[in-house]
């Protein structure tokens, strides 16, 4: 894959469920104040972001972040990093398939778990017929 080709998927992903997921999501918990909330967490999460751009942009490679951590730190943190990337891609998914599945669940009326477990399922056949 190329740059443009990783750039629209991960710009994708993130619209997908931090601008039509994740606001709904939050106002129905937070009320009014999600605009502070969102701010907060802003704030908050800048400091990893900017050093996660450092560090996957010293090794311009696949796994830039995971690939830094393992050869300045060892094998041991290169190994918690990539399970750590590997439990938040896992997370981010979840969220997003329980926000699909609300929205059909509007639109639709079928329930939200049976059918998040149903788009998991076939994400999950997509992704191994892709590798192959």
């Amino acid at each position: 894959m190329g740059l443009y080709a990783l750039l629209t998927i991960s710009i994708g992903a993130m619209i997908g469920s931090g601008i039509f997921v994740l606001p709904g999501l939050a106002f129905k918990i937070a009320g009014p104040s999600v605009v502070l909330a969102f701010l907060v967490a802003g704030i908050v999460v800048l400091p990893a972001a900017l050093s996660k751009s450092e560090m996957a942009t010293a090794m311009p490679q696949a796994g830039g972040t995971y690939l830094y951590i393992d050869r300045a730190m060892g094998p041991l943190m290169g190994t918690i990093a990539g399970f750590g990337v590997w439990f938040s891609l896992v997370f981010k998914a979840a969220f997003a398939l329980v926000g699909l599945s609300a929205y059909l669940e509007y639109f639709v009326g079928h329930p939200e778990r049976p059918v998040a477990a149903g788009l998991a399922i076939v994400l999950i056949f997509v992704n191994l017929v892709g590798i192959r």
